[in-house]
């Protein structure tokens, strides 16, 4: 895409990947013709919605979303961005990770976003092959296909068996309306 510039960068807390799984990564990329920037970040996170806060990122230049949204990435190209999923999902499946708060040590799936423009998928990291496949290939679909102005949190609902599909309002709004049901005694 863009000589000077990534095409996929990678977002993760500190110690989520060693350098020899960076390095493979970077390669199989490369094999593709695609360059990978990697950036660790603090694993400490100030109060928020955990939906919101991820534990690893992996997002799209804008040259891909654009190319994406086209038609124009090619087969390889594809296959190059389910190898790059696949590799994180098999890496976290079922490995939970610890979340603290509130003085509570929990184990919980890892909040895992792939980003493409707008549209943003949380992988359900702990469902089937089956489902997990259908969801990412679904989600590319929709996001070559739809650019929206705000960002859309899509995921994979096991109850709905099917994407659902949330704007950051909607999500916020249904967070508040739990909250206040936990909460109703305070």
């Amino acid at each position: 895409m863009n000589a000077d510039m990534p095409d996929i960068g990678i977002i993760y807390l500190k110690d989520s990947f060693n350098d020899s799984e960076l390095e493979t990564l970077v390669n199989e990329l490369a094999a593709h013709n695609l360059r990978l920037a990697a950036k660790e970040r603090s694993p400490y996170i100030n109060a928020s919605i955990d939906i919101f806060v991820p534990f690893l990122q992996i997002m799209l230049s804008p040259e891909m979303v654009a190319a994406l949204s086209q038609g124009l990435l090619t087969n390889a190209t594809y296959d190059a961005i389910k190898m790059l999923l696949a590799f994180v999902r098999k890496k976290f499946h079922h490995h939970p990770i610890c979340i603290i708060q509130s003085g509570k040590v929990t184990e919980e799936t890892a909040n895992i976003h792939f980003v493409v423009g707008n549209n943003l998928l949380i992988l359900p990291i702990d469902v089937d092959d089956k489902k997990y496949q259908y969801t990412v290939d679904r989600f590319l679909e929709l996001s070559a296909s739809t650019s929206p102005e705000k960002t859309i949190y899509s995921f994979y609902s096991e109850e709905k068996d099917q994407i659902i599909r949330k704007t950051e309002e909607e999500i916020i709004r249904e967070e508040y309306e739990k909250w206040k049901k936990d909460n109703q005694h305070l």
